[in-house]
């Protein structure tokens, strides 16, 4: 009787052990991403990819690689106006129906290159034996102001099937693109629209190009006049002064060139860029000039790692009295000329994370930043700069200055360097070489309240005190 209630009992555990396998086989879902290896009777692919469209000198270098459900692209744009369009079929060559899950590309090369891939639909099916045609289109910016010395960029394309098991998936329209904002410009209307940048009191940045139902007007703001990126506008205090929205699908990409980009934005108080993706920006000249009622900036999210001209960034944000720069990097940037002119009302600045290795052009940098009053740069590297003049001029407020990390090798000019500043006591700048410079006109002109300052050597101490006889120079 023992043995027999044992059996039983394992028989049953067998029984619950296989049905646990069969229910488990049964619910899951098969994926396909790349090159997976599946079963003989799923066979979802690129069956074949056709260049549709050569524009200008566009032009492959060699044939797209087809792996299963991935294809690389691998082309040449030289110019603006250069571009490929393909025509791809993907097919469903096995037995088991398929239903599109996803889609991803991915793009390396130069930053003025910009791609979609269009003509498919998350949830869309994709039964046995049946095609799908998809539409890839590569495109160098045609607002790009510079050609990169590399002109070859590779484009990856993978599609993510799923077994259709007979669960709907809702179907959603995927644009998969790197379709830029256009550049800004010095213009009275905000990226060539129907409004005045003087009449935007808010900026927000989203994740859809679809234009919100209470929308006044919209217009097309993407660079390559597609409508892939859209900018809409809202008065929703009914004060004449509007909230303009910008949409792309998957956020917003700044073009190449964002200089000059809320340049004149006067009545600008906030601006979100939680949806703005800075990663393929070379130029952020004059990007805030004239916005003179933001009182606070964040641009901690901006992704700032090829950004060589910041100039005029801030200069004319008369009311900016918070600034977080702290995630920037300016590792590659060679201007920072005016980059804080004007900002009259700030008297904190953290700019600690500066890389200023590469820079060649200070002039003006801090020039009429009336609201500071110690301003410590003892970690910047000023090997490369060549101009200094009016770096730190009329900085009414200052009251010391620490520099004693300047060395100067390649400085030509510091006419009116550090001149009328009348409360500042103190500078070291007792690394700093005015040996080949000579006499600079004016550069510690008007300082009515100095107390001390420290140079590299009696040179300096002559040159200083030879136009100012009276200053208390010490030599480091």
């Amino acid at each position: 009787m023992y043995n027999k209630k044992k059996v039983i009992i394992i028989v049953m555990m067998i029984a619950v052990v296989l049905m646990v396998v069969v229910y488990a086989a049964l619910s899951t879902k098969l994926i396909i991403n790349g090159t997976g290896k599946i079963t003989s009777t799923w066979h979802v692919f690129f069956e074949s990819i056709e260049t549709e469209e050569l524009r200008g000198e566009g032009s492959n270098n060699g044939d797209p690689i087809i792996t299963d459900t991935s294809i690389k692209f691998n082309v040449n744009l030289r110019k603006p106006g250069d571009g490929i369009t393909y025509s791809a079929v993907l097919k469903n060559g096995g037995s088991i129906d398929a239903i599109i899950n996803n889609i991803d590309a991915s793009m390396s090369g130069a930053s003025v290159v910009q791609y979609s891939v269009t003509g498919i639909k998350k949830g869309e099916k994709l039964p046995a034996g049946a095609s799908k045609t998809i539409t890839i289109t590569v495109d160098f910016d045609r607002n790009a102001t510079s050609i990169p010395a590399v002109t070859s960029n590779e484009l990856i394309v993978n599609i993510e099937c799923i077994q259709d098991d007979g669960q709907a998936i809702p179907e959603e329209d995927i644009t998969i693109q790197k379709i830029m904002l256009k550049p800004g410009d010095t213009a009275s209307s905000f990226l060539s629209g129907p409004i005045a940048k003087s009449s935007i009191e808010s900026i927000n940045f989203t994740n859809t190009n679809v234009v919100a139902s209470n929308a006044i007007d919209s217009w097309d703001v993407s660079s390559d006049g597609k409508g892939g990126v859209m900018a809409w506008y809202t008065d929703s205090d009914n004060d004449n002064l509007y909230e303009v929205t910008i949409g792309q699908k998957g956020g917003v990409v700044a073009n190449s060139n964002s200089s000059n980009l809320f340049n004149g934005l006067s009545q600008l108080t906030s601006i979100n860029f939680s949806q703005f993706d800075t990663s393929e920006v070379t130029n952020m000249s004059g990007m805030f000039r004239h916005c003179s009622s933001l009182t606070s900036l964040d641009v901690s999210s901006f992704n700032t790692n090829k950004v060589t001209d910041m100039s005029w960034m801030f200069s004319g944000c008369s009311k900016l009295t918070s600034l977080d720069l702290s995630n920037f990097n300016t590792s590659n940037v060679t201007t920072m000329m005016s980059m804080f002119y004007g900002t009259i009302k700030m008297n904190d600045l953290n700019i600690s994370s500066f890389n200023t290795s590469k820079v060649t052009d200070m002039s003006g940098m801090f020039y009429s930043a009336q609201g500071i009053e110690n301003l410590n740069l003892n970690h910047f590297d000023t090997s490369n700069v060549t101009t200094m003049e009016r770096m730190f001029s009329e900085m009414a407020s200052l009251v010391r200055l620490d520099i004693s990390s300047f060395e100067t090798p390649r400085l030509t000019n510091m006419n009116y360097f550090c001149n009328y500043n009348t409360k500042l006591k103190y500078i070291d700048m007792r690394k700093m070489n005015m040996v080949s410079i000579g006499s600079p006109t004016e550069a510690f002109a008007g300082l009515d309240s100095i107390e001390e300052i420290i140079v590299r050597s009696t040179d300096e101490q002559y040159i200083i005190n030879k136009s100012h006889a009276s200053y208390p120079v010490i030599v480091a």
